[in-house]
């Protein structure tokens, strides 16, 4: 909530130790229910006018009972790729994984994870 998005930073130890964010999880309570599916969630947050704001996510990103996307994650990876391979380009990468299957050998996966000359890592 306080980033606006969930991914890897926001798990990193100097987001989780941050002000805002141990102002917000000290404010937050965790209420399970059993009406609220296992991939379903539901945000209810009471501002300090008192107005309540809710938020609910009936499922996760596929459709339950859905055979799941085996490369979902790979498409969706630019932005854990980035901060690890600095100038990698991302798209060359996912590009290389994605093809994977039809590679005579994985030198193209290889060559595609190392940084270009130009890039300041």
């Amino acid at each position: 909530m306080c980033d606006g998005r969930v991914g890897l930073p926001q798990y990193e130890t100097e987001c989780v130790r941050r002000a805002d964010v141990r102002a917000l999880r000290a404010k937050t309570v965790l209420v399970p229910s059993p009406g609220i599916a296992r991939d379903a969630a539901r945000l209810e947050a009471r501002l300090r006018d008192g107005t309540i704001v809710e938020e609910q996510v009936a499922h996760g990103p596929r459709e339950p009972g859905a055979a799941p996307d085996r490369w979902g994650a790979v498409r969706e990876s630019p932005a854990l790729i980035e901060p690890q391979l600095g100038g990698v380009p991302v798209g060359r990468l996912v590009d290389a994984v994605l093809a994977i299957e039809d590679a005579a050998s994985l030198d193209v996966v290889i060559a595609s994870a190392v940084p270009e000359a130009s890039a300041n890592v």
